[in-house]
């Protein structure tokens, strides 16, 4: 039986059958587009594919609905399972199923789109009339999008309005990535990040006490995907390159591994009660608080993390065969300022051998580096999105 997702697979995978897909179905939705009567005070929110409630989209939901200047607008977000996901607000918030009828009816009449990924499922049907936001969810190391060989078409790539970065390097970037001109382009900083700055959430008592965790240094590793290596259904797999019981026995009770494998990983299941698998937590910026030490790899998380001013070691054991499968922006080596390490052997020894002043310093060389917007990027987004209505998309 072949699995939904296997389904999208194959579609994504073969340029024929996406192209019959592409062509057939993005026609017959811009001509319902032409019948569905535009609205000029709503906005439709997607979150990976419908998936999630949260990212840099639901801080812009929720700071749109605090702003004034859409106080009479209403908002519609379309997610996988409805029922999944409580919002705060009933009154002006509508939930809808993505993929069915009434979504594709929301997307075709909505003044306003925003997501992280996409809104138009592999399809072409935005209205001239709607304006397309994408926050995108973390700055690249690795190459996306149009970037990627064997990646997007040019012809089928989304033509988005506005794309939201969190610094000057992410926003050279964007512009072949994306295949946009640089004024679309806007620097404000990350909006999911504004929340690891708010000291009276208290976000590090909350992940301690969610996994009966007290004085232990927490060890967050939190690698990207490998898109070449996949299960039987075709989605990505987890690669379990660091041993959970091989850490408890280096570093000791002192030291406490939580793992977070990548949003796009379905099989990621541990069962080694040496580490608590924080894969399923909803909200990654809570974890990146508590964490005393990130172990990533060319994940756009460390951008994040590097805000915090706190020990990051890129445990990059795959360098020549991700840039070989993936590719790079960047020569990684010289652009991260982090330790970086080969082996296990290294990694435990370079995290018994911190330095956090020394760690602290390359923090801020990294920031500085890439020109990382630190805080109020919800309230920065949001007027974009304001002076972007106001302007051209009246």
């Amino acid at each position: 039986m072949i699995t939904k997702r296997k389904l999208i697979d194959i579609v994504k995978n073969s340029k024929l059958i996406y192209l019959t897909y592409y062509y057939l179905i993005s026609p017959i939705l811009s001509i319902a587009g032409l019948f569905i009567k535009a609205q000029k005070m709503e906005c439709l929110f997607v979150c990976y594919g419908g998936r999630k409630y949260g990212d840099n989209v639901r801080p812009i939901y929720l700071q749109m609905l605090m702003d004034t200047r859409f106080r009479n607008w209403k908002f519609i977000w379309a997610f996988r399972d409805p029922n999944e996901f409580e919002l705060p607000d009933k009154i002006r918030t509508k939930k809808v199923k993505i993929d069915s009828l009434e979504f594709f009816y929301y997307a075709l009449r909505a003044k306003c789109w925003i997501t992280n990924v996409s809104v138009q499922r592999g399809l072409s049907f935005k209205n001239r009339g709607t304006l397309y936001v994408n926050t995108w969810h973390g700055v690249p190391l690795k190459r996306i999008r149009c970037c990627v060989k064997d990646g997007f078409n040019v012809r089928t790539a989304e033509k988005f309005d506005l794309i939201f970065s969190e610094g000057t390097y992410d926003s050279k970037i964007s512009v072949p990535a994306f295949q946009v001109k640089e004024k679309q382009i806007k620097i404000t900083g990350y909006p999911r990040n504004d929340i690891m700055f708010d000291e009276s959430l208290d976000l590090n008592k909350k992940v301690r006490r969610k996994y009966g965790l007290h004085d232990e240094r927490i060890v967050l590793y939190a690698p990207t995907f490998r898109d070449y290596i996949k299960n039987d259904s075709g989605g990505f797999t987890f690669q379990k390159k660091l041993s959970p019981e091989k850490f408890q026995n280096t570093l000791g009770d002192q030291y406490k591994l939580l793992v977070r494998a990548h949003g796009a990983i379905e099989d990621h299941s541990t069962s080694d009660s040496s580490c608590v698998d924080v894969s399923d937590y909803p909200d990654v910026e809570d974890l990146l608080v508590a964490a005393d030490i990130l172990v990533s790899d060319y994940s756009g998380i460390i951008f994040d993390f590097s805000l915090l001013e706190k020990p990051i070691i890129c445990f990059i054991y795959d360098l020549e065969t991700y840039k070989k499968e993936r590719g790079f922006f960047v020569d990684i080596e010289h652009f991260l300022p982090f330790k970086k390490c080969n082996t296990e052997e290294e990694l435990y020894d370079a995290i018994k051998n911190i330095d956090i002043e020394e760690s602290r310093n390359q923090a801020r060389l990294f920031q500085k580096q890439c020109g990382l917007v630190k805080k109020g990027a919800a309230k920065n987004a949001v007027n974009e999105i304001y002076l972007a209505l106001a302007s051209q998309f009246k």
